[in-house]
């Protein structure tokens, strides 16, 4: 540990056994505060996760071993709350969506890799699929309508 402010404040940088950085980031009073940054044992950054008095807050960054950004999320004393967001490794988005109290609620939207179409949407309340759902195929043709409240397909074959 590297003592900003002695006995208060320290910069920490953790190691594996092959001695390649494991993660960085800054301790306030013994809990993580600021910007942590995570490495695989490979050295490839795999998380950078924002902390506020050692509890996730703020916007955390997940990556692939290729690099690319494989989720994002905002946290709020712990939980993920605000937009989130997951990506294939290819780098085009999966899905986004809300959460509240760390479950997806509200819109949410699913992508076909490397096109950008939509695959499907609807709502979630508090982690439970809710409403009617449209699934498309890649060609951006409805598929189907889904009502998962009542749990029965609305398309007419």
């Amino acid at each position: 540990l590297n003592y900003l402010d002695t006995g208060f404040t320290s910069q920490a940088t953790v190691y594996y056994a092959n001695g390649a950085n494991k993660a960085s980031g800054q301790y306030y009073n013994k809990t993580k505060v600021d910007v942590w940054v995570n490495y695989s044992i490979s050295g490839q950054k795999n998380q950078e996760e924002q902390y506020n008095q050692g509890v996730l807050d703020g916007e955390s960054i997940y990556y692939y071993e290729n690099g690319m950004i494989s989720d994002s999320y905002n946290y709020e004393n712990g939980k993920k709350e605000g937009l989130g967001k997951k990506f294939y490794k290819s780098g085009f988005l999966n899905m986004k969506c809300n959460y509240h109290l760390d479950k997806l609620h509200g819109v949410a939207e699913f992508y076909y890799d490397k096109t950008n179409q939509l695959e499907s949407q609807g709502l979630y309340t508090l982690g439970l699929q809710d409403s009617i759902w449209v699934f498309y195929n890649e060609l951006g043709d409805t598929l189907d309508l889904y009502d998962y409240v009542n749990k029965r397909s609305l398309m007419i074959e």
